[in-house]
């Protein structure tokens, strides 16, 4: 019987094991230059698949007028050069759907990249579309960005869920500000479940047996 007792024992606790969630980081990226707009939304829609998770991750964009696409990426209407361009401004945010095999949930934004940015562009990230509230502001930049922008170290591991990038408003003696948003990079936490294995069940149930047997046995001497 002391035997039995540590067998049935980790018997359960592997099959509870087998039941448990596995956390795993997987990132996606949205290539902007590509997807849908009506009006002033946009939207794209990557399949992810991550430690035998799948989901649909669906990038949605509010421009502060009609959004306008093209090669370069997102712009909004107007302004010229259809760009984002002084004042305006995109408003970015991320949802999950279609999840098999565990859970999956968005962490938030890693990375940013910008096109037809000059070097005299400020382009502001924040976490409201006013700027002067600069508490919220985690990214000011005036240089034509060739590499993504570092969310990530930006906000010290913080990433935004959502966000707005501003073009800055033209100010006096200011040739005006521009950019179009090329791509993002969003970050996500899955968490497969298994399913028990028939291995695992079938024996619990050889334990659970053999104990009540073994029981009978020392009853009837």
């Amino acid at each position: 019987m002391a035997i039995q007792k540590p067998l049935l024992a980790g018997l359960v606790a592997s099959l509870l094991m087998a039941q448990c969630a596995f956390a795993d980081l997987v990132t996606a990226s949205f290539n902007t230059k590509t997807g849908s707009a009506s009006g002033a939304f946009y939207s794209l829609t990557v399949p992810v698949s991550q430690s035998g998770v799948t989901f649909d991750a669906t990038l949605s964009v509010i421009g502060s007028g009609n959004i306008h696409t093209s090669t370069a990426g997102l712009g909004v209407v107007g302004n010229g050069p259809n760009a984002v361009s002084n004042g305006e401004f995109l408003y970015l945010s991320m949802s999950v759907a279609n999840v098999v095999g565990g859970t999956a949930s968005f962490d938030g934004f890693k990375t940013a990249s910008l096109t037809s940015s000059g070097v005299n562009d400020t382009v502001v990230f924040s976490l409201d579309p006013i700027i002067p509230t600069t508490g919220d502001n985690f990214y000011t930049g005036t240089n034509s960005q060739a590499a993504p922008i570092n969310i990530d170290s930006l906000t010290g591991g913080n990433l935004p869920q959502s966000f707005f990038a501003i073009a800055a408003p033209i100010t006096p003696g200011d040739g005006g500000n521009a950019f179009r948003l090329g791509g993002v990079i969003g970050q996500f936490t899955v968490a497969a479940v298994p399913e028990p294995t028939a291995f695992l069940f079938g024996s619990l149930v050889a334990g659970s047996v053999g104990m009540v047997v073994a029981r009978r046995r020392r009853a009837r001497k």
